[in-house]
């Protein structure tokens, strides 16, 4: 049967683990840079849908208020 534990759990065994490996330290050090690189990258993504959104609510305006003054001289 497996036995199920909570991730705190897991993290903690894990950092045991690494620490009798004798690597702890450095595979610390490249997790905290992954989740930087993700954290910069996720914010990056975030900023250029932000952007497109703001162009395309702008590019719609533009059509409403185009068709309306085409209504207005029809």
């Amino acid at each position: 049967m497996v036995q199920v534990g909570s991730g705190l759990e897991w993290s903690q065994k894990m950092l045991e683990f690494e620490d009798f490996l004798g690597i702890g330290d450095e595979a610390s050090k490249m997790i905290q840079e992954k989740k930087s690189k993700a954290r910069i990258l996720q914010s990056l993504l975030a900023a250029e849908d932000a952007k497109e959104d703001a162009g395309d609510d702008k590019a719609h305006r533009n059509e409403r208020k185009s068709y309306l003054r085409d209504r207005r001289c029809s």
